[in-house]
């Protein structure tokens, strides 16, 4: 059975650019190198995800709010692409990344926040204290 392309196989590129093929061991570690981090980057606008709105205090950012039932609309295209999809890539595309946008609310509806930190302090803000006091006096 054939596998589709891995991201060392080919340099990325952006709509109605030619295909770049990574063809020795160098360029296939360059052109994954470059898939990878452009897959990990935020995206070139202000907003990574649509229904996460940061909350702010007096210091600045201090958490998040999810709003599950907050739309994919031409607004928050803008925010995540400072433009608007249909401008951005392809209609197939477009309408793979809208339908991602619907599907992942759902997914951090899911998720089980733990309100405990656990890394470096292990601070527990329910209670308000330390769960480990050798941290707390060292």
């Amino acid at each position: 059975p054939r596998s589709g392309p891995v991201a060392g196989s080919l340099y990325p590129t952006k709509p109605g650019e030619p295909i770049r093929r990574a063809v020795n061991d160098k360029e296939r570690k360059e052109a994954s190198l470059l898939a990878h981090n452009m897959w990990m980057d935020n995206p070139p606008g202000k907003q990574n995800c649509h229904f996460l709105d940061m909350t702010f205090d007096e210091v600045g950012p201090q958490g998040i709010n999810i709003v599950p039932e907050k739309a994919f609309d031409d607004s928050a295209q803008w925010n995540y692409l400072e433009g608007m999809l249909s401008d951005k890539v392809d209609s197939d595309t477009a309408e793979q990344i809208k339908l991602a946008h619907q599907k992942l609310p759902t997914l951090f509806q899911q998720i089980k926040s733990d309100k405990t930190i656990t890394y470096p302090s292990q601070y527990d803000c329910v209670t308000g204290s330390y769960k480990y006091t050798e941290l707390e006096e060292n």
